[in-house]
């Protein structure tokens, strides 16, 4: 029950069972106001709900003096029994992304978060009990991340939109003085995408604005493990809000796009 963040009082978080035909009855998990994203967490072989929130609560839209955080709940062996829901994160305004990553050449799993207080990196604790620290990339107000090898020496890169739904894209390069932040472009117009990876044959990272041209951007790398600017439009008009990828070998892919700005779910076949 996803309400937009100036009026998410009310927002749950519901469960719906797949086998049970059309219009199945749901379980309430969790209400929780303002929650924007969820995912599903299966570590030291029990699973996770992790949610995170926006914010606590908002007197008006532009109120943002009572921050949200990240929350978890073990589920239960019954679903459709209460998921004790506890936060282990405090502290966020908001609360916009919450992607998985590894980072660090040792690959260390746990989840990119980014909000008005800055970019973090939320390790996954070896005692999911106990605290669950996070790690500050970037002190700037970030909205989405990412990431990705993209230069291919075994430390991931973390691409970034900031501030929030902001115009500038970036990429965060792990060194021994710290993370240096690098900007790429810093046009787009309510930034609502960043994915990179593996695609048709190399590295690629992908962007997307749901204002101004609304565009789906592609971009490839350039010289000495750099990103090169001049970037393919794979479409426009669309609005992009969320992107999945599906690779099919090294030179077949399926983009599934929820294209806000047409009301639609897109899917691309590209080809190498």
């Amino acid at each position: 029950m996803f309400k937009p963040g100036f009026n998410g009082a009310d927002a749950a978080i519901r469960l719906y069972p797949l086998d049970a035909g059309e219009n199945p009855a749901s379980t309430l998990v969790a209400e929780l106001p303002y929650t924007h994203r969820i995912t599903l967490l299966h570590h030291q072989g029990r699973e996770f709900l992790l949610a995170s929130t926006l914010c606590e609560a908002k007197s008006h839209k532009e109120d943002w003096t009572q921050p949200g955080g990240v929350h978890l709940a073990e589920a239960p062996k019954d679903p459709t029994q209460p998921w004790p829901m506890r936060q282990i994160v405090p502290g966020l305004n908001k609360n916009h992304g919450m992607d998985f990553a590894r980072l660090g050449r040792e690959q260390r799993p746990g989840y990119l978060l980014s909000a008005m207080e800055g970019l973090f990196f939320m390790p996954l604790p070896a005692n999911p009990d106990g605290a669950w620290p996070v790690e500050q990339i970037s002190a700037d107000e970030n909205s989405d991340a990412f990431a990705f090898d993209w230069d291919g020496d075994g430390v991931p890169e973390v691409f970034s939109i900031s501030p929030f739904h902001g115009n500038v894209l970036s990429v965060h390069k792990q060194t021994a003085a710290g993370w240096k932040r690098t900007l790429i472009h810093d046009d787009l117009a309510l930034g609502h995408i960043v994915w990179a990876g593996d695609l048709l044959g190399g590295p690629a990272l992908l962007a997307g604005s749901r204002r101004e041209r609304r565009e789906l951007r592609l971009y490839r790398p350039g010289p000495g493990g750099t990103i090169d600017p001049k970037y393919t439009v794979i479409d426009e008009g669309i609005g992009p809000s969320q992107l999945t990828v599906v690779t099919h070998g090294p030179q077949r892919a399926t983009l599934y796009t929820a294209a806000h700005g047409v009301d639609e779910v897109r899917l691309y076949e590209l080809e190498g």
